[in-house]
């Protein structure tokens, strides 16, 4: 779905000891091989999919590759927001556009 709206994301198997005070997103570094990127880390359900269930996955920021079956190493920053639910996809792009722009700094 993110690749969709334009900001493809790494979907991970949330673990059975993951734990975060809130759900929404969150700033992360990721580190793949000897690679560091910053990242858009969601954790929660996808409300505006009306999916209840939760999902936690990454947009790396300035990459473009595939890392399907890939090990990453994250770690978890500052809170941006909280999970929410937009009335439409355009509303839904231009947060997560304005979440990306946050994290970059």
């Amino acid at each position: 779905m993110g690749r969709k709206l334009g900001f493809a994301t790494i979907n991970l198997q949330i673990p059975d000891n993951f734990e975060l005070d809130n759900e929404g997103v969150y700033s992360c570094g990721v580190k793949h091989k000897n690679s560091l990127y910053k990242g858009a880390l969601y954790y929660g359900p996808r409300k505006s999919l009306g999916i209840e269930g939760k999902t936690l996955e990454i947009h790396l920021l300035d990459f473009d590759g595939d890392l399907l079956g890939e090990e990453v190493r994250i770690t978890i920053g500052e809170f941006i927001r909280g999970a929410e639910k937009f009335n439409s996809t355009k509303e839904l792009i231009a947060q997560i556009a304005k979440d990306v722009d946050m994290i970059r700094g």
